[in-house]
């Protein structure tokens, strides 16, 4: 039996084509298009890694590869054959890959069998039986497009080959460029000094290389994107090197995690892949494992010891992949493609909120996004009947109306991709607890305004949650239960946890802070002077839903103080692309002076997206002696061991998370020296990132750990057993002592 090709699926070219498209099409099936070398390259992933596996061939870059595995398979071939919409592709390739990979890995370890291997063959069976069916349809879609491109270069009388000669030569000065500035910006990480970061956060610490290199991408992006012609593969390569310079910079320059709950998800992983299932009564996150149990399988058929290798590659991968459908989001809503890069570029800067590290969330985000972008995309090229009558009926007539299938794709076609898009947000739903309700209402909304043909997706979607809330997270509820629904509707605790909380203690830390919401809010504004402009086209409406849809969950629960940066975040890509309305008229207006105003304008949005992301470095981040420190209590602790802090240092459960535990968490009214003895734990932490954040948030005295280690040391009771610049380790040595009750002498 074989598979639908492309041409099948969108409806289109029923017809046998003409003697000169045919003749055309038989000459550029010889040669690769960019789809058929994609698809290729995902073909021979599905041979060599499960071989590599199955044999345990060690390789170099074996990781490597079956991460690749993972991101490519089998979704390449399926996006193809789903779309031919090029940035539609870009999004749900991958996003159908790591979704297929989280669904096979939850059902195989729900029904009591860890099978890491079986999955990968799995899945690499069914992008081998996708393989030619994709490579049918890019091939028919290579000799259309050609087609076309020859035909208009013919009506303009336009040289196809004096036209890409010229585009091959900036192509190359600007890649050079790039890579000039990201050598300079290695040699900044490799310089500067984190350990003086100041109160103000990374931006006090980064010295003239980092802003040299910064600058020198945001000129060869500006350029591209003034091009009479754009560049997208120099526009791509821009947008990826800014994400790297933002996000990376503490982790290449510390070669470690910047936030450390990044390693307590690699303790996660960890157990998993020892026990081979999902653990109770540990942390509410097991309720949803799909990403630790994909993770554990990644690393175990990787042949990787644990997921450390992840983390600080990780914020460029979720970086680069969120390219595509924020893209694809801010065409629909602007129907430019000029003004979507810059879309991109303002969703980059404004990107601060730091979700992006080795964590659930980010995945999740990811799933969410290219769900939107589909739905949006699809929503943009379809006929939208318009609202009759006056009054109530004219209100309600949206709900009922359904757009046309988008351009002239068929019935099997929208079935197949709202199919498609219920896998991504099943596997969104057990990885995530939050972003599947911000997806749901998203979706609501857009049916409930007539202007997607996926009307029954949010149920879908809404369908699958219901059942794991109920079935598959009964750990998290039990406990919970009550404190979900006593918060819910409490959106002005909402918003004091997640706003006032966080601009208190040292005064140049809340300006920092303030400076935060300040920038947030220049973006919202920026983004409501694009949207007045845009009010009268189709997707307004919907745009403005999608914004009201994320503000809607501040009502829900705080989400751990948490709630309003992650309706910031799902917000952003719309507001970018309203942003990008504002300011893109001088985008647009031709000249130098122009051209300058638009670097200095990209400039001043990284560096403040910069400024806004490093305002916590200073204890967010990991030394790497704080690393090496945890490495060793891990390593000598005996099992049973307590350990403070084991909560506050992610480093610390990286590993043995079910053997080590932390003290008894309780109020303590005493001084820091009393409360410890109290708790009397077997080895206790010291860190400076620890320090910077009593210092910074509670107003701790300068040295404050140091007094506490002096009177430790006094007592007799602990010993030091490991000091670095960054850490002091103290282990306990006299049998546990009870404290007097407080208030007692």
């Amino acid at each position: 039996m074989t598979l639908p090709s492309i041409t099948t699926l969108s409806g289109t070219d029923q017809q046998a084509p003409s003697d000169a498209t045919g003749a055309s099409a038989s000459r550029s099936g010889l040669r690769l298009g960019p789809n058929s070398a994609v698809v290729l390259i995902a073909a021979l992933l599905a041979v060599v890694v499960p071989l590599l596996i199955w044999w345990n061939v060690t390789v170099p870059g074996r990781a490597l590869i079956v991460c690749l595995f993972v991101l490519m398979v089998p979704g390449t071939p399926a996006a193809i054959l789903l779309t031919t919409r090029a940035r539609l592709q870009f999004s749900l390739a991958p996003a159908l890959s790591l979704s297929s990979y989280i669904a096979l890995t939850m059902l195989t370890m729900t029904v009591g069998l860890w099978w890491p291997r079986t999955v990968v063959t799995i899945l690499a069976v069914v992008g081998l039986a996708l393989t030619g069916p994709a490579l049918d349809a890019s091939r028919t879609v290579v000799a259309r497009r050609r087609n076309r491109a020859l035909s208009q270069a013919n009506d303009r009388g336009i040289s196809i080959r004096g036209r890409t000669l010229g585009r091959l030569q900036f192509r190359l000065c600007a890649m050079l460029t790039l890579a000039a500035c990201l050598g300079l910006w290695l040699r900044s990480t490799a310089v500067v000094d984190l350990d003086s970061v100041s109160t103000a956060g990374l931006i006090s610490a980064l010295n003239w290389q980092y802003f040299a290199a910064l600058a020198g991408i945001v000129i060869v992006a500006v350029i591209a994107l003034r091009r009479p012609r754009l560049d997208v593969i120099v526009l791509a390569a821009s947008a990826v090197c800014l994400i790297a310079v933002i996000t990376l910079y503490v982790g290449i320059a510390d070669w470690s995690a910047p936030l450390s709950t990044g390693y307590v998800h690699v303790g996660f992983i960890d157990a998993i892949a020892n026990a081979g299932h999902s653990l109770t009564g540990i942390d509410a996150r097991f309720s949803w494992p799909g990403f630790f149990a994909t993770a554990a399988s990644l690393t175990t058929v990787a042949g990787m010891t644990d997921a450390t290798g992840f983390l600080i590659p990780f914020p460029l991968v979720a970086g680069t992949l969120l390219i595509a459908p924020v893209f694809t989001v801010a065409n629909a809503i602007t129907t430019s493609v000029r003004l979507s890069w810059l879309a991109v570029f303002i969703f980059i800067a404004g990107n601060w909120v730091q979700q992006d590290y080795f964590s659930p969330q980010a995945v999740a985000f990811y799933f969410y996004l290219t769900v939107i972008a589909v739905v949006m995309d699809t929503a943009r090229r379809s006929t939208i009947p318009r609202a009759h009558g006056r009054g109530w009926p004219r209100f309600a007539s949206p709900t009922v109306r359904t757009p046309s299938r988008a351009g002239s794709d068929s019935a099997s076609a929208t079935i197949a991709m709202e199919s498609a898009l219920l896998l991504v947000g099943a596997a969104m739903v057990v990885s995530h607890q939050l972003t599947p309700a911000a997806l749901i209402v998203s979706l609501a909304l857009l049916s409930f305004l007539g202007v997607t043909r996926f009307r029954t997706l949010w149920l879908g979607v809404g369908i699958v949650f219901a059942a794991w809330f109920a079935f598959g997270a009964t750990d998290w509820w039990l406990g919970h239960l009550t404190d979900l629904f006593n918060s819910f509707g409490d959106a002005s605790g909402s918003l004091q946890s997640g706003v006032g909380s966080r601009v208190r203690g040292d005064p140049e830390y809340q300006r920092m802070q303030q400076f935060r919401i300040l920038w947030s809010a220049a973006l919202c504004l920026l983004a409501a002077i694009g949207w007045l402009r845009l009010r009268h086209t189709r997707l307004a409406p919907a745009t403005a839903a999608l914004i009201a849809g994320t503000v809607s969950l501040v009502v829900g629960q705080s989400y751990g103080g948490e709630v309003v940066l992650r309706i910031f975040l799902y917000a952003l890509p719309f507001l970018a692309a309203c942003a990008a309305v504002t300011i893109g008229g001088l985008a647009r207006r031709p000249g130098t002076m122009a051209t300058i105003g638009v670097t200095v304008l990209m400039s001043a949005l990284m560096i403040s997206g910069t400024a806004a992301r490093g305002v916590n470095t200073s204890f967010e981040r990991t030394p790497g002696d704080a690393r090496a420190a945890a490495d060793f209590v891990l390593a000598k602790a005996p099992t049973g061991s307590t350990v403070r802090p084991l909560l506050t240092e992610g480093t610390l459960r990286a590993r043995r998370i079910t053997e080590l535990r932390g003290p008894t968490q309780s109020a303590c009214r005493r001084t820091a020296f009393e409360c410890l003895l109290a708790q009397h734990p077997d080895y206790i932490v010291l860190t400076s990132t620890r320090e910077s954040f009593e210092h910074l948030i509670n107003g701790a005295i300068p040295d404050y750990f140091g007094h506490v280690e002096t009177q430790l040391l006094t007592s007799g009771m602990y010993r030091v057993t490991w000091r670095s610049p960054n850490a002091t380790v103290l282990e306990r040595t006299s049998p546990r002592l009870t404290l007097a009750p407080e208030g007692g002498r």
